[in-house]
């Protein structure tokens, strides 16, 4: 390097760490500006708990499994569909396995809340009940099957939204053997 010039300063692990800091700060500014809400912010998570009430199906028919999604005190939930691409709606996803087959699950209504800024999304209070179409081979074993799923969620809690959290559920359902066709009733002719 020539005299005249300067040799640079090295960082200290510090002053790098300050650097990193302020690039992470910019970057979420930039995120901001380019229109994701500030609601974003981590807020802590209250998690939910889930249940279902005791379902029995016979094989080859069908039941509906009614899971009731509980919320804690101050929280709430985002309720499908996603008002953006930053919020994760409450996902019930349960795998089909030991004769059993769920079907797509259906989720009511969420409150509506509409920001001042315009914003709007549906969220779910205290208590929700999602109902799940379940489905039994012909073949399913008679006794307990075990459903095995997850519940994906996004808290919030004071306006703030928290980070995506995933539930593991496992859900029991009864299975009975298949019901017989009834035979059809005759007449029978009697002559007299």
């Amino acid at each position: 390097m020539p005299a005249d010039r300067p040799t640079p300063a090295r960082r200290t692990p510090a002053e790098h760490g300050r650097v990193a800091a302020a690039a992470i700060v910019l970057a979420i500014a930039a995120t901001l500006a380019a229109g994701a809400p500030a609601r974003l912010a981590a807020a802590t998570d209250g998690l939910p708990t889930a249940t279902a009430a005791p379902l029995t199906v016979a094989a080859g028919g069908q039941g509906t499994l009614q899971v009731t999604i509980t919320i804690a005190k101050g929280y709430s939930l985002v309720a499908p569909p996603a008002p953006n691409t930053f919020a994760t709606p409450a996902t019930l996803i349960l795998l089909a396995g030991e004769g059993l087959a769920p079907l797509a699950p259906v989720y009511p209504d969420g409150r509506k809340i509409t920001e001042e800024d315009g914003f709007e999304y549906r969220v779910y209070e205290k208590q929700v009940i999602i109902m799940v179409p379940v489905k039994a081979a012909l073949d399913a074993t008679p006794g307990p099957h075990v459903l095995k799923g997850t519940l994906r969620h996004q808290s919030i809690h004071d306006g703030l939204f928290g980070k995506t959290k995933v539930l593991s559920l496992e859900f029991t359902v009864e299975v009975t053997a298949a019901r017989s066709a009834a035979k059809p009733a005759t007449k029978t002719a009697t002559r007299r």
